[in-house]
């Protein structure tokens, strides 16, 4: 059976996260909601299934918990419902329930680590990224387009990347360099899009460059493709 209750308390959180209630600039008394429509649980609205009674067994649940209200459609009270309205003050009970960490949380953890990053790479464009993530993180600002806060190990593996290429003194190909950072031969490849996006946006001159052109300024080269002749 679906999960509804998770689907639902999740699809609330959500919301909330991305909401003015999360920075606190809420200046409305505009709920978070979760509607229920063909889209949202379609079993809801199948006649041929039971899952209606199931839905409506799991919102009371919910209900009983303190962690939503129902709202129902007008003149189907009790038998279709219109949407569930997210309790806040039960944030910490729901977030305990789901067993999911809170964004705050997140945004918490990666302002540490970017500060304490901060002091060990001190190159051009690694400083001035990472300096740029910790404004639009404080503000509460999103930089999905390069990480997720989550996990701060990829993020930490994507910094130390950047950095590790501004410091390259060696002339290499680019599973050597990731060999010699990683002591992976593949993981700089996998990230290197990341990387070139960075060095173009906080790099100098470098916006329109090409790819290779980027790296063989700072002695990383592509390993070559060998073509075979007959004759």
């Amino acid at each position: 059976m679906a999960q509804y209750d998770k689907q639902i308390l999740n699809a609330l959180l959500d919301s909330y996260e991305n909401s003015v209630h999360f920075t606190g600039e809420n200046k409305t008394n505009r709920g978070i909601s979760f509607f229920f429509n063909t889209k949202t649980i379609p079993a809801y609205f199948d006649e041929s299934s039971l899952e209606y009674e199931n839905v409506h067994a799991v919102v009371e649940h919910l209900t009983e918990l303190g962690f939503v209200e129902p709202v129902w459609k007008k003149g189907k009270e009790g038998h279709i419902l219109s949407k569930v309205l997210l309790d806040m003050a039960h944030l910490k009970q729901i977030y305990a329930y789901l067993n999911r960490v809170p964004k705050a949380y997140k945004v918490e953890q990666s302002i540490v680590f970017l500060k304490e990053t901060i002091k060990a790479y001190k190159t051009p464009v690694c400083g001035k990224f990472m300096k740029w993530l910790l404004e639009r993180i404080e503000q509460n600002q999103s930089v999905k387009e390069y990480l997720d806060i989550g996990n701060l190990e990829e993020t930490g593996i994507l910094l130390q990347g950047i950095h590790a290429v501004e410091q390259n003194k060696k002339a290499c190909y680019i599973r050597e360099f990731s060999n010699t950072v990683y002591g992976n031969s593949k993981i700089f490849e996998q990230i290197s899009g990341k990387i070139i996006k960075v060095f173009r946006e906080f790099g100098t001159d470098l916006s329109e460059k090409h790819e290779t052109d980027i790296f063989s300024e700072y002695g990383i080269y592509h390993t070559p493709n060998y073509v075979y002749l007959k004759g």
